[in-house]
């Protein structure tokens, strides 16, 4: 997390907080490493201790967690892989397909991506049932 503007006079240390401007402290600095589980708003503003006992306007930013996509189902449809996934409104979704685990791992991207729905995404391999294959699905970040 980064602050930009609005202080950083002499003695004056950048603190941040979740829930509101002055509430669960989570550290202090530019360039604070967060690492959120679910969707977070930071409360960030530059603190001066006394004998000023001075703190600035909070500025906030909230970090958005996309859960990573769960397959519900893979089902056959002629030759036709069909694979289901959960996925959220406005998110793009990669599949990838490789035939060998072995390290390191090849992947590449199945045709006609990147795909999106809400609730569920589908996407079809149309590439026939000749090989055992191996599929993720990962987010697509903008």
């Amino acid at each position: 997390l980064t602050l930009n503007g609005g202080g950083g006079g002499t003695g004056e240390t950048i603190h941040w907080y979740t829930g509101s401007c002055g509430g669960t402290a989570v550290g202090s600095g530019n360039g604070l490493s967060v690492s959120p589980t679910a969707t977070t708003t930071y409360y960030g503003r530059y603190e001066d201790g006394a004998p000023c006992s001075y703190n600035s306007a909070c500025a906030t930013v909230t970090v958005t967690v996309i859960p990573q996509p769960e397959i519900t189902s893979i089902t056959l449809s002629g030759t036709d892989v069909v694979l289901v996934w959960t996925s959220l409104s406005g998110v793009n979704y990669q599949v990838q397909w490789t035939a060998d685990l072995t390290v390191p791992i090849t992947w590449t991207d199945l045709s006609g991506g990147p795909f999106t729905g809400s609730p569920t995404a589908t996407a079809t391999d149309s590439s026939g049932l000749g090989a055992q294959r191996f599929y993720q699905i990962s987010v697509v970040c903008p």
